[in-house]
C-alpha cells in the first residue's frame, strides 16, 4: 500500500501542501504513525522554517517524514492552535 509522505517543505504557515509528494510503500505488517485529519504538523528542522506549523485538514491519511512532528489534541481546534503557534506569542513560547 502506498501513502503520500509529508515533509517539511509541504508544511507551510497555516497550510499543508499535497503536491509533489513522494510515496512510501508499506507492508501490511507495518503499523506506522500516520497523519490524520485535524492533526497539527510542525516542522522540526530547517533554517527559517523550524517551528512552522499548519493544521492537516485533508481526509487522506499520509505519513510524516522524520522532519515533521504530529501534534494531536482534542482540547483545541487545530486551526486555532496552528494560528497561535505561528503567531509572535507562539514563537516566543517555543
Amino acid at each position: 500500500m502506498g501513502l503520500l509522505v509529508v515533509n517539511s517543505k509541504h508544511v507551510r504557515e497555516g497550510e499543508v501542501i499535497l503536491t509533489d509528494n513522494r510515496y512510501a510503500y508499506l507492508q501490511e505488517t507495518n503499523n506506522p504513525l500516520t497523519i490524520q485529519t485535524d492533526d497539527v504538523l510542525i516542522n522540526g528542522t530547517g533554517i527559517g522554517t523550524i517551528g512552522r506549523c499548519a493544521p492537516y485538514l485533508y481526509e487522506q491519511e499520509t505519513l510524516p517524514d522524520n522532519h515533521v512532528t504530529i501534534l494531536r489534541t482534542d482540547l483545541l481546534d487545530p486551526v486555532y492552535l496552528s494560528i497561535y503557534l505561528n503567531s509572535l506569542i507562539g514563537w516566543k513560547l517555543t
